[in-house]
């Protein structure tokens, strides 16, 4: 929140951010759109993308949307976005603008698009970021001059963003959430004093430098926004931000631990108490009915001169920018409790209502009708009913002619002699919304009719009566289904002969055999069949498919049945062909490639004409010993199968063979990473993480021919005494016994950066008249220098490295020749020991 909108055409790269833009500042951002990352919050897009549209986005929350208020912060530059210079490493707080190092223990300058290795993205507030180390000794601050004093007497408040992570080295370690610290901010009256030359101390009460603010935060590896309440005794002009000058008791010296807190600060904003206020009292109205499409919201405020805008479910509605929206001439379709929320913008601050309206139902018309014969009388009653208010109105049209012709609920009347009658309802509601219900009922005539049998057995009719020959002249009266008399016609027949014939296509083992129903009946139609295929199948299907498990002669039977009962059965032989069967012989598996050369036999010596191999990649061949490779480069074993068609001399095809030929087993992925690379001769040991793929299970390490080891994240030291690259290879090993294998090289520095003189001549011209070895980056309390004869006797020792041999032994000068230098020095950094032995010769 803390981005003045100026600084957007200001910045080279375009920082993501999430701020409402009214209409009128689009046209100036339009530019800029491509490269923002942003929710616009009223334009019914889901700008970035996360699945969330304007109000249904936290980022438009208008507790956080107070960007134009920036400008009265106390503070420039509250999100670090304004910079001279982009972050390449640590330190580097001197190229954000207005910002400073509080103290020499520097605090690091974060930015994504540089340097931003330590904590979760996206930052709360565009790209940049403040870090710091929270540690005994070491206790980093960041400070600012401000814009204005603030003032004893009013009421500050400090909001800013938190996180809190466990850094080592350039890698992040793992530090428990919930653990508690104060954070404190201090103040002092006097500009132009940072940055204090105290090096990781508190500030409390350093020239004028005192406590005006704090909180307890509860550390978390997420970004969670504080607000801390300022209390003034003085006028304040100048602020720094860090922990408080009593640290937690677990809290180590970060040269006694691998692991220490880390923190991160963003978004820091200084106002007074009501400059954080962003709420108008905006109140919406209803007048109005939906069903009577009148349906009006009306929002009102105190305030006045502000930009309105209407949402439906959070979803901007384009266009609605006054303070009355007409929802019945807008196009909105309301459901049950529908959410309409109205924004109020004015300087910056927003605020938000929302109501749910639900629509007003109309009536439901609904009307009950009895069914008549010709010349009966209809009855009608209404049957409408409504969910919200009263019916207040009811009218019929009987001819759908548009003109009302009662008003009763219930009315008798003549119907004429027709096929059908449309009779409409109007319901209208104490509102004004109505329903109409129409319907279409029939006048039931007497019916006649014609029942048609064909039979081959004596037929037993409605009537009672069973005839054994033709009839077309029976009759019989009965009611229909509405109770008006109906007469039944009898034509009936008897039928003749009925004869079952059929045919077939096909005849090898195994191939599907067409059978087709050419049966003829006397009268009537066959609807009825059974097939008997003479292998223990049968079937009802009147043209029917079937396959053969076994060759030679078989004996099919069709029987049909008419829909008079007749029936008729045939029987044909029919002889079927043996077809190929065969079995491959080829098998075989091996790690990532197996190549086959694939052979196969008949089992029933069957003479073939044709064969025809498919491999699993779709390629054919019709070699009879076909090569093929099958490889796998997944980290799962692999099965393949190869298919085989055949056709012998007799036509006949086989089924197709699908069969498994080969396991291909997968090859492990052997690879590694260097943990700490500028491993030196002080600490040659270097750790490695095995990054091999997940099926490796054994791994076996070789160092250079130095050494070895079978652990997975091994860790060597390599000799101290000589700076070069090393080998290091590592093979990993799956289940199935395959393997791979990866080689890196890595180096041994050699830390120290000194000189060491070899002769010197302390005859007092004011040139090289003394042995002073010159080191750097060691500590200066556990330093040692002695000097031997050549009889290995001390005559000169020194703890200081400011302190050298002036060739004196007991105050006379040593006589010419060669000398024995040790030196014991700790490396500042590490506090690794190391003892260092040289030769130096003494001339006059």
């Amino acid at each position: 929140m803390c981005r003045l909108l100026s600084q957007l055409a200001q910045t080279a790269t375009v920082q993501p951010m999430k701020i409402w833009i009214s209409a009128s500042l689009l046209v100036s951002l339009a530019i800029l759109s491509p490269l923002m990352a942003q929710e616009i919050c009223d334009n019914a897009i889901d700008d970035d993308q996360d699945g969330l549209v304007d109000l249904n986005d936290p980022d438009c929350n208008c507790n956080e949307l107070l960007d134009s208020n920036i400008e009265q912060s106390l503070i420039y530059n509250c999100s670090f976005e304004d910079n001279t210079c982009l972050p390449n490493g640590l330190g580097r707080l001197d190229c954000a603008k207005h910002w400073q190092q509080a103290t020499k223990s520097t605090t690091d300058y974060i930015n994504n698009h540089s340097f931003n290795p330590y904590f979760p993205k996206p930052l709360p507030h565009g790209e940049s970021a403040v870090g710091a180390i929270f540690a005994p000794k070491w206790q980093e601050y960041v400070g600012a001059d401000l814009k204005q004093p603030m003032k004893v007497g009013n009421d500050y408040q400090l909001k800013l963003h938190l996180v809190s992570v466990g850094r080592k080295g350039p890698k992040n370690c793992p530090l428990a959430e919930g653990d508690s610290i104060r954070i404190e901010v201090f103040g002092t009256p006097d500009l132009g004093t940072l940055p204090l030359p105290i090096n990781g101390k508190c500030p409390e009460n350093y020239k004028n430098w005192h406590s005006i603010g704090s909180i307890i935060y509860l550390r978390s590896e997420k970004w969670v926004q504080y607000e801390i309440p300022i209390h003034l005794k003085q006028d304040i002009n100048a602020i720094m931000i860090g922990s408080s000058c009593v640290l937690p008791n677990h809290y180590l010296p970060i040269h006694q631990t691998p692991c220490y807190p880390y923190f991160g600060m963003d978004g820091i904003v200084l106002m007074e108490n009501d400059q954080f206020t962003n709420s108008a009292n905006v109140i919406i109205n209803q007048s109005g009915y939906s069903c009577s499409k009148n349906l009006i919201l009306a929002a009102s405020t105190k305030d006045s001169g502000g930009h309105w805008q209407w949402y439906l479910e959070g979803k901007a509605l384009i266009g609605q920018n006054d303070s009355l929206l007409n929802i019945s001439k807008s196009g909105i379709k309301l459901t049950t409790k529908t959410k309409i929320s109205v924004r109020y913008l004015k300087n910056g601050i927003c605020s938000i209502t929302s109501k749910e309206i639900s629509p007003i139902k109309a009536p439901k018309c609904s009307f009950n009708v009895t069914t008549a014969c010709e010349s009966d009388s209809v009855s009608l009653k209404d049957a409408s009913t409504i969910e919200q208010g009263t019916i207040i109105s009811t009218v019929w049209d009987f001819t759908s002619d548009g003109i009302v012709d009662s008003k009763s609920a219930k009315v008798q009347f003549e119907t004429p002699i027709t096929n059908a009658i449309r009779t409409t309802l109007i319901a209208t509601s104490n509102v004004g919304c109505s329903d109409t219900a129409s319907r279409i009922y029939n006048i039931n005539s007497p019916s006649r009719s014609t029942q048609s049998v064909i039979t081959c057995t004596p037929f037993t009719w409605i009537d009672g009566k069973t005839y054994h020959q033709n009839n077309n002249t029976a009759r019989y009266t009965l009611p229909n289904r509405f109770g008006c008399d109906s007469v039944v016609t009898l034509d009936l027949k008897f039928d003749t002969l009925t004869t079952a014939i059929f045919d077939w296509s096909g005849r090898c083992q195994g191939e599907k055999i067409t059978f087709r129903d050419y049966s003829k009946p006397g009268l009537g139609t066959v609807n009825s069949w059974y097939w008997s295929f003479g292998d223990g199948f049968t079937s009802e299907i009147q043209n029917s498919i079937h396959s053969f498990e076994d060759d030679g002669i078989k004996t099919v039977s069709l029987a049909v049945r008419t829909d008079q009962g007749c029936t008729d059965t045939v029987h044909q032989k029919i002889e079927i062909l043996p077809q190929p069967i065969h079995t491959v012989t080829s098998v075989d598996s091996a790690c990532g490639v197996v190549c086959l050369n694939l052979t196969f036999s008949t089992k029933n010596n069957l003479s073939l004409a044709d064969w025809l191999w498919t491999f699993p990649n779709g390629d054919t061949s019709k070699t009879l010993t076909p090569e093929f490779c099958f490889t796998n480069y997944s980290d799962t074993t692999k099965k393949y199968n190869v298919i085989l068609r055949s056709t012998g001399r007799n036509g006949c095809q086989s089924k197709a063979l699908d069969t498994t030929v080969a396991y291909v087993w997968p090859i492990p992925k052997a690879n590694f990473s260097v943990v700490n690379e500028n491993a030196d001769l002080l600490d040659p040991t270097i750790s490695f993480n095995n990054t091999s793929s997940n099926n490796a299970v054994a791994f076996a390490w070789e160092f250079d021919r130095i050494g070895i080891s079978n652990e997975r994240h091994p860790e060597f030291r390599f000799p101290d005494d000589l700076s070069r690259n090393y080998n290091v290879r590592l093979t990993a090993q799956n289940d199935f016994g395959c393997k791979d294998n990866k080689s890196l090289p890595v180096r041994i520095y050699d830390p120290h950066n000194f000189f060491i003189p070899n002769t010197f001549t302390p005859n007092g011209d004011g040139l090289n008249d003394e042995f002073l070895p010159v080191f750097s980056g060691i500590n200066p309390n556990e330093y040692s220098l002695v000097i031997l004869n050549r009889w290995g006797q001390t005559i000169f020792t020194s703890n200081s490295p400011e302190r050298g041999w002036d060739g004196t032994v007991k105050g006379n000068i040593a006589q010419p020749d060669a000398y024995v230098w040790v030196a014991e020095i700790v490396n500042e950094r590490t506090g690794i020991r190391k003892k260092l032995r040289g030769h130096l010769t003494l001339l006059k």
